[in-house]
């Protein structure tokens, strides 16, 4: 399938026997470990007719047109959450200069699961607005992307915004239903996920659990997968916290982000927060070291949005190195006045 996307269609047969002969390596690994690639249809299907028309080198404009796509949601993410124009593209360059922004530009389908998380919480904001339609709209869009392209990310997502559903539902009492129509979708949409998934006989948890132990299926089966997902974790995550005290920078930089976002968005925050940190539950599922900046990289999200909010928050402070700045009310980074509190 990878030297038939990434072919010209009139150079097929001679460019498809140079790709087979270029990609040994790869061809080399079992089919169980092809079997959760061919999962993952989305990104080749986005690559294909790019591929069509410029040959190899359309890989990499699809790839690039997948990343300046993520910026534009980011940017009318941040309208959505009431940020002005400077700030709306302040974010939407954040973005894109943060890992999210690397792992976007990547020839892998990352950028496309960011699509799709972008456009989930595009919906998510709408439906706590009360634009139903249009929130659904998105939300479902947003999931079929995710499920195409990474249906593994489209499941965590789903558990997270089922959890914050619930949240924003019990914080919210007597009302609340806000909180109760996003726990209703989101459990929709898990369902399913995890029932498409089965009748399409794409590998689940187990196998991804059995590519990691076995150095993708050049070993034996593990006999007690669970045991060795849980004892891998207990090596993995102590090993990760100390790499990220020697670097704390960046960790930092994410929980500074999440606390402005919680305190100025309130109920708000919880969908969006906990959307973005769906990646960890992947992490634990695939606890693997020169992995986990990939798996995590929904995190840097919240970062983007907080400098742009923030950036408007900043502005109408006033302060001496912004006051040639541009002018705001003050009021664009709390939500709108009707949204569950």
């Amino acid at each position: 399938m990878r030297c038939t996307y990434a072919t010209r269609p009139a150079l097929a047969p001679e460019a498809r026997a140079d790709c087979l002969v270029a990609a040994q390596d790869l061809l080399r690994y079992p089919p169980r470990y092809e079997e959760i690639f061919s999962a993952r249809p989305g990104y080749p299907l986005l690559v294909a007719p790019f591929s069509a028309a410029l040959g190899r080198s359309g890989v990499v404009v699809a790839t690039l047109a997948v990343a300046a796509a993520d910026g534009i949601i980011v940017i009318m993410l941040v309208r959505l959450l009431g940020g002005s124009l400077p700030g709306q593209l302040f974010a939407g360059g954040v973005f894109l200069l943060l890992p999210s922004g690397f792992w976007s530009t990547r020839l892998l389908s990352e950028g496309t699961m960011l699509t799709g998380l972008l456009v989930t919480l595009c919906g998510v904001v709408l439906l706590q607005r009360g634009s139903r339609r249009a929130g659904v709209t998105l939300f479902l869009a947003g999931f079929g992307i995710a499920f195409l392209t990474k249906s593994a990310n489209a499941t965590v997502l789903a558990l997270a915004l089922l959890a914050s559903g619930l949240t924003v539902a019990w914080i919210s009492r007597p009302g609340g239903q806000n909180g109760r129509r996003l726990a209703a979708l989101s459990g929709a949409v898990l369902l399913t996920t995890v029932v498409a998934s089965t009748l399409l006989g794409w590998p689940g948890l187990e196998t991804s659990v059995q590519d990691m132990a076995t150095d993708h299926f050049h070993r034996p089966d593990v006999p007690h997968v669970w045991s060795a997902l849980a004892q891998v974790n207990m090596q993995f995550w102590p090993k990760l916290f100390v790499d990220w005290f020697h670097d704390p920078v960046p960790v930092l930089g994410c929980f500074a982000a999440c606390a402005w976002l919680a305190i100025r968005l309130r109920a708000l925050s919880i969908p969006l927060l906990l959307a973005c940190l769906s990646g960890v539950l992947l992490l634990v599922a695939h606890p693997v070291a020169s992995e986990w900046d990939r798996l995590l990289v929904p995190i840097w999200i919240p970062v983007a949005l907080t400098a742009g909010l923030a950036s408007d928050a900043l502005s109408s402070m006033k302060l001496p190195w912004f006051r040639g700045g541009w002018k705001s009310d003050g009021r664009s980074f709390l939500p709108p006045p009707h949204l569950d509190r």
